[in-house]
């Protein structure tokens, strides 16, 4: 296809204007290219705005960030010379300083860095000093509390040494209460529900077991202590309390089998015929101050309290189907047997219920260990001195034996406690020099207190039992005080 050139008017005198035109668009072999022609300045209004504004931007976001340097440096000045007054009362009313006052020394409502690191440091110490009170008060509370467990204790060992008439009455009524709930809700249920015997009967169970882990404690968990005498029977004497978790576990069937437990029930009182642990003197006597007469009535009452207590177990083994009218043992069938078992004598009838016959053989050795305890407090109630004085009173040329008498070895045992106090540092080289005068005056008032004492000083031998010792020398310091 070919290029066609536009013809441009020309007037006819000038011919050259056509020839011009014909030769520059006649040539195909060369042809040329179209030059551009300038682009001429807008005019506009629009146009004119948009320009400045392009050039204006650049011009407002140096000023702005100008301007936001300028905030940021009086900000940081600020915060290093000083804090607005709100945070002033922020801070006054988290920290323990009450009044603004206290942070703002120089009155002027602003809060420098000097008055901050003061208040930092007043709030330290006041921190500190709160601590510290609380530490005082709570290691005040648990001095406190540590002397009222050392007074209790104390009077639990006094009680079940020395055994207190209105002491021994309450733990023997206790055991009469539960035996009685025990007899009646086996005997006839239908009253034990209506008198709600059996909550009773739990509430006795757990109190003597509540008794027994006290003991515990007052010889300090010593496991040596459950083999003895007297842990032997107060643990047996405490065994009922297995009846609850028994019947919460298996069901009545499982109470009716740890019945047997209840045997041991009346062993508590057999405690009171056992000879005291507690020393009279350094000479070693052993003394009981219940009299001998009050411990036969114990051991009678707790022996006759274990007949009808194996009566109620055997009778309860024997007629297991409590829906029967008529028993095939009644109980005073299971009170004729064991009144038989205890007196050595053939039964008129034997258990065929294996549980019963295990209660049968229990009871036996229960009655066994009985026999000894008759028979050491029926000679000892019987058996006189020379002089005519009972076997547990105290002769008075056997206390002449104790410090204030004339025994040489009592007053260096007193020695010897005094070197135990010493070496331990409770007390200082004067005052001890002061007490072994005392005793080699041979003062009474020493020889008192080394008689009340003289146990806790030998066991304060160990590191354990250190409280004792402090004991003894408090007392010693007390005694130095009224002789100067």
């Amino acid at each position: 296809m070919a290029l066609v050139a536009p013809t441009r008017p020309c007037d006819g005198s000038n011919g050259a204007c056509g020839s011009r035109s014909a030769s520059g668009f006649s040539s195909r072999s060369s042809p040329s290219l179209p030059v551009p022609s300038p682009r001429p300045f807008p005019s506009s209004p629009s146009s004119l705005l948009i320009l400045g504004a392009v050039a204006l931007a650049p011009v407002e976001v140096l000023q702005r960030r100008a301007k936001h340097a300028s905030a940021r440096h009086r900000r940081r000045w600020r915060s290093q010379q000083s804090y607005p007054r709100r945070w002033v009362r922020a801070c006054c009313a988290s920290s323990p300083i009450d009044r603004l006052e206290e942070l703002d020394a120089k009155g002027d409502g602003f809060f420098s860095r000097e008055e901050y690191l003061v208040g930092q440091r007043s709030q330290q110490k006041n921190r500190e000093a709160m601590k510290s009170q609380t530490d005082r008060t709570v290691s005040s509370m648990g001095l406190v509390l540590e002397n009222k467990l050392e007074e209790f204790k104390g009077y639990l060992m006094l009680s079940e040494e020395t055994g207190p008439l209105p002491y021994r009455v309450t733990e023997s009524f206790f055991v009469a209460l539960g035996t009685l709930c025990f007899v009646t809700r086996v005997v006839s249920p239908n009253i034990a529900g209506d008198f709600f015997l059996q909550e009773v009967e739990d509430f006795v169970n757990v109190s003597f077991f509540v008794k027994f882990m006290l003991l515990f404690w007052t010889n300090e968990f010593k496991l040596s202590w459950l083999f003895t005498g007297k842990g032997v029977l107060d643990m047996a004497s405490s065994l009922p309390v297995l009846c609850i978790p028994a019947r919460l576990i298996g069901g009545p069937a499982l109470e009716r089998t740890t019945d047997l437990l209840q045997i041991g029930r009346f062993l508590r009182l057999l405690r009171v015929a056992l000879p005291s642990d507690r020393e009279a003197g350094p000479g070693g006597m052993v003394f009981r101050t219940v009299p001998v007469s009050q411990q036969i009535i114990a051991v009678l009452l707790s022996l006759i309290g274990t007949v009808v207590v194996s009566a109620t177990v055997l009778y309860a083994f024997e007629n297991p189907d409590t829906s029967m009218e008529v028993a095939e043992r009644t109980f005073e069938d299971a009170l004729i047997y064991m009144v038989n078992i205890f007196a050595g004598r053939d039964p008129p009838w034997y258990p065929l219920n294996p549980q019963a016959k295990i209660a049968s053989v229990l009871a036996t050795t229960s009655g066994i260990i009985f026999i000894p305890f008759l028979v050491a407090r029926s000679v000892e109630l019987f058996m006189k001195s020379e002089d005519g004085a009972n076997a547990n009173v105290i002769n008075p040329v056997q206390v002449s034996a104790a410090p204030g008498g004339s025994d040489v070895g009592s007053w260096a045992e007193v020695l010897e406690c005094l070197d135990v106090v010493e070496q331990q540092g409770f007390l200082q080289n004067e005052e001890m020099r002061q007490l072994r005068m005392l005793c080699l005056e041979r003062d009474d008032r020493l020889g008192i207190l080394h008689t009340c004492y003289a146990k806790r000083t030998k066991w304060a031998k160990e590191t354990k039992n250190l409280k004792n010792l402090k004991l003894y020398a408090s007392r010693l310091r007390e005694l130095l005080e009224i002789v100067n």
